[in-house]
């Protein structure tokens, strides 16, 4: 599956590893891979650029999904 570029914003409990399931607001998504520095800019926490690649809902429960969030196209 082809992978994406995205921001993965923290939603308090840090950042999530290659390989951790997060949700943007429509879709799932496992990170293939991050990179680069924390930023700490922006109202929504700080934040690392990813590659993730969308998955179905079903590959992961709800419970293990890292709770913070991606955000394709938004640098």
């Amino acid at each position: 599956m082809a992978t994406i570029e995205a921001k993965i914003e923290e939603r308090g409990n840090g950042l999530p590893k290659a390989g951790d399931y997060v949700a943007s607001t429509d879709d799932l998504y496992r990170i293939v891979e991050m990179w680069g520095r924390i930023e700490t800019t922006g109202v929504r926490g700080n934040w690392r650029r990813a590659k993730v690649e969308r998955v179905d809902w079903s590959e992961c429960s709800e419970g293990d999904q890292f709770p913070a969030q991606v955000v394709i196209g938004e640098f």
